[in-house]
């Protein structure tokens, strides 16, 4: 009697895999795992930077705010410095230029990143911003005249 072997002619088939089929599964499993690992790795780097462009994107912008605020911004002003009670990592600078546009000066605010020792990073990144405005805000004299009824 054969165990197995649903009459006596038929043929007995193995059941389970072989060895080469195990190597094969193995090596595509590894395969696509390395490729998993490799794009969560790409992933967080990307989000790094891009965590690293909005903070930059953030400080340029209370920077603007700043210098926006004071009444008066006479051409040719340049400034710098940096945040290192804030965010030691990033420097700026800010300049007041002449702009295209008859009355309005240009204020550009530059971010850079810098290493520990102060000093700019070689592949760092600059985020820059810009923004339009009159060189003085305070109202003048003679443009206040007084209503009769």
């Amino acid at each position: 009697m054969m165990r197995g072997c649903a009459s006596i002619a038929a043929r007995c088939v193995r059941r389970g895999t072989t060895l080469l089929e195990v190597l094969v599964a193995a090596f595509l499993l590894g395969t696509v795992l390395l490729v998993a690992l490799e794009a969560i790795g790409r992933s967080a780097t990307a989000q790094a930077e891009a965590e690293r462009v909005v903070e930059m994107a953030n400080l340029a912008q209370t920077k603007m705010e700043e210098i926006l605020k004071e009444p008066e911004l006479p051409e040719g002003r340049q400034e710098s410095g940096d945040f290192s009670d804030l965010q030691p990592e990033y420097a700026w600078e800010a300049a007041i230029e002449t702009s295209e546009h008859p009355g309005l000066v240009q204020v550009i605010v530059r971010i850079s990143e810098r290493d520990a020792s102060g000093t700019p990073r070689a592949n760092g990144r600059t985020y820059s911003l810009t923004a339009l405005r009159r060189p003085s805000i305070s109202a003048p004299a003679a443009e206040a005249t007084a209503v009769e009824p």
